[in-house]
């Protein structure tokens, strides 16, 4: 359905980026969409997220691709 987008607690630092494959959007989900890709973001990591620009790119396609996350 979509990618799911959010930050949990990790580590020293307090915060992790999580990215994963969504088959599913909650009531409280909140969703976007760009260049055809739906992001589904929960409302506690919202706050945090608000912003942020993901990128994706594919380098070889028995490879995979590599992501970043940019917050503001």
């Amino acid at each position: 359905m979509g990618l799911r987008l959010g930050v949990r607690t990790s580590g020293c630092s307090g915060l992790a980026y999580r990215i994963e494959y969504a088959d599913t959007v909650n009531p409280e989900d909140q969703t976007f969409e760009s260049h055809g890709v739906k992001v589904i973001v929960d409302p506690k990591s919202l706050q945090f997220l608000d912003g942020t620009e993901l990128d994706f790119t594919r380098e070889r396609l028995e490879r995979g691709g590599s992501s970043s996350i940019t917050p503001t």
